[in-house]
């Protein structure tokens, strides 16, 4: 590959002389030529040509007047900004030389927030960030860029230092996996090198090799015709890490990724860890497993957990497919997404409800109160409507009443009585008060049967509206994803459970046992991570004979839906390799979400059960409650007898 360039530098001489002058002779480093200073923008900008850059970033020290390489830059139709690091920031100040071991201190006050995220990934490929200046400081500049995750996949680095040679010693241990980094050097020429072929400056790649060692290759060659032959592809896309180590966190306890050792060699296993072991396959990469108990809980700016050791660029990507959240965006970058879970809350499993009232709930209680309301309306009726059948019986009023009331308890029962109305009126409504009792005692015995031959169940909420009607209290961790959901949901009936949920610290993935035995208990519903329902149903269950039965089930309705991608660090240059990866395969089933195995207990019985004594203690208590009250009214006649 060829590339030719007509150039026209007039200020090139006002530009790079300052920074022979002032930069490259006053620090102890060896000094190049004249000519080789002057020629130096010559390779750049045929370099950039090269990579059809369209906006370069210019890094220097503000020792350099970078003026004139900007409007060299404009007249080429690249568009160009400037960035020069203070000289009270540099750590040759005061004569001390150059040093990449005593400069950390000083690079930490450069804030370099102006180098993330320029522009879409298209217009990042047609940008470039150049740095030049003495060699030492060139190489030191960097070497911090590259540290504090500033470039990412698509940025280019190209440094053109002045004064010396960067040794590839010096630079290729800190080169990140995946980061373009080209060296434009110049060679001293001697009157005896001015032959046809000699290269005036040479292009230099950072190459991978097995293992991922960067090395530095020679791929250019630049000629004082301002021609730049390249012998092979210029700096191409990373498409294997071969063979590179990569950092990554598992969240304890979390089945999605269960690592084995085989040997010296770690297979992943899980819903999660199956798709992990493709991606290493075809990116070729071997791991080095740290764990951690949680997610990541943000607290005064910054997050502990899987979050946090992202956050700190600690590891290179955590193997967990975490909830996308704009709190979380913030700090680090997401993959493309590769999983959707409904969101549910667990209850407790519906029981067989063992009533001693059994017997009286074939009416509903407002049933009952309507048929003893309509058995004292029906004696004050008779009451009122009684008339004695002789003349000759002395009827009082108090003998009426009570003549009346009990001929209607007895008609409730079935009984028969010596006493009727003489008048017509009041045969009457002894006639239809004996009318309704027939319809009530008939349709309470054609009801008791069926009633007693359907197993009775406890019914726990389905959604979240059954949930808040039934008196259920939410119990949320506010160590996952689901606490900032539930926050700032604009669902009403999420904001009202909210408010009355109670609130837990959980110490790893899943609730602490004594939350899980309250629920299992009392009226609380459990708010769990969707990748915990599955550990807590079986983890949970009771073992009766060879089967497994839950004890736990999760609601029928998604309070909402949660997307789960991989972590990386701010600006990760191998998140794009991930992305391909999800891209090949986003047609098959990435990540199936695990299956439980507990069985649903089975409430129904083939056949009819005999009554126990659990079901007819409610009319002992009635029967007991009698007798209780007659010794009292007993003691209470003997006494005032």
């Amino acid at each position: 590959m060829m590339v030719k360039k007509a150039w026209n530098w007039p200020h090139l001489l006002l530009l790079l002389w300052p920074a022979y002058t002032q930069g490259v002779g006053v620090r102890g480093v060896r000094v190049v030529n004249p000519p080789a200073v002057l020629e130096m923008p010559h390779l750049v900008l045929a370099t950039t040509s090269v990579l059809e850059v369209r906006h370069l970033v210019v890094v220097a020290p503000d020792t350099f007047g970078v003026e004139e390489v900007l409007t060299g830059m404009w007249a080429e139709g690249v568009t160009t900004e400037a960035h020069l690091v203070p000289h009270d920031l540099s750590p040759g100040v005061s004569g001390r030389p150059w040093s990449t071991s005593n400069s950390g201190s000083f690079w930490g006050q450069v804030n370099w927030s102006f180098l993330y995220g320029r522009g879409s990934r298209l217009q990042r490929r047609h940008m470039a960030l150049l740095v030049t200046g003495p060699a030492p400081w060139v190489l030191d500049a960097a070497i911090q860029m590259m540290s504090r995750g500033v470039l990412g996949r698509w940025d280019t680095l190209l440094m053109a230092p002045l004064g010396d040679i960067v040794q590839a010693r010096d630079l290729c241990p800190h080169i990140p996996l995946g980061v373009r980094v080209a060296l434009m050097q110049l060679h001293e020429q001697q009157p005896s090198q001015k032959e046809d072929g000699w290269c005036r400056g040479v292009v230099r790649q950072a190459q991978m090799e097995d293992g991922g060692r960067y090395v530095l290759r020679s791929v250019g060659c630049w000629r004082e015709g301002q021609e730049l032959v390249l012998r092979e592809p210029f700096l191409p896309a990373v498409t294997s890490l071969m063979g590179a180590t990569l950092k990554t966190v598992i969240v304890q306890g979390f089945n999605e990724v269960i690592p084995e050792y085989v040997g010296e060699t770690v297979v992943l296993k899980g819903e999660l860890g199956q798709f992990l072991n493709k991606v290493r396959n075809n990116v070729n990469f071997t791991l080095d497993l740290s764990y951690v108990s949680g997610f990541g809980v943000k607290k005064n700016g910054s997050f502990n957990g899987a979050v946090g050791v992202l956050q700190r660029r600690e590891v290179d990507f955590a193997s967990a497919s975490l909830s996308v959240l704009q709190e979380r965006a913030e700090v680090l970058d997401f993959t493309r997404w590769f999983g959707m879970h409904n969101t549910r809350f667990l209850t407790k499993m519906p029981r067989l409800r063992e009533d001693h009232f059994l017997l009286f709930q074939i009416y509903h209680w407002k049933a009952w109160c309507v048929i003893v309301g309509f058995l004292a309306l029906a004696s004050m009726a008779l009451g009122w409507t009684w008339r004695p059948t002789g003349v000759s019986d002395v009827w009082t009023n108090t003998k009426t009443r009570h003549t009346a009331i009990t001929t209607t308890l007895k008609t409730a029962v079935y009984m028969s009585s010596v006493d009727v109305p003489g008048n017509t009126s009041g045969r009457v409504v002894l006639v239809w008060t004996w009318v309704v009792m027939i319809v009530v005692v008939a349709v309470y015995r054609g009801n008791l049967t069926s009633f007693l031959s359907i197993p009775r169940v406890t019914t726990p909420p389905h959604t979240i509206r059954q949930l808040i009607d039934m008196g259920y209290t939410l119990s949320i961790s506010r160590g996952y994803s689901q606490y900032a959901k539930m926050k700032t949901s604009p669902i009403p009936d999420h904001q009202e459970v909210f408010r009355k949920a109670q609130f837990r610290q959980d110490r790893g993935i899943l609730p602490e046992d004594d939350v899980i035995q309250e629920a299992k208990t009392k009226p609380i519903a459990l708010l769990v991570t969707v990748m915990a329902v599955t550990i807590l149903k079986d983890k949970y269950s009771d073992n009766i004979g060879p089967v497994k039965v839950c004890s736990l089930r999760s609601s029928s309705e998604a309070l909402f839906l949660e997307i789960g991608a991989l972590g990386f660090p701010r600006n990760s240059p191998i998140k794009e390799l991930f992305d391909r990866q999800i891209s090949r395969i986003d047609s098959t089933a990435l990540k199936l979400m695990p299956k439980e195995s507990c069985v649903a207990p089975r409430l129904e019985g083939d056949t009819s059960e005999a009554l126990g004594m659990v079901k007819l203690g409610g009319v002992l208590v009635i029967w007991a409650s009698g007798l209780f009250l007659a010794s009292l009214l007993f003691l209470g006649e003997t006494i005032l007898t």
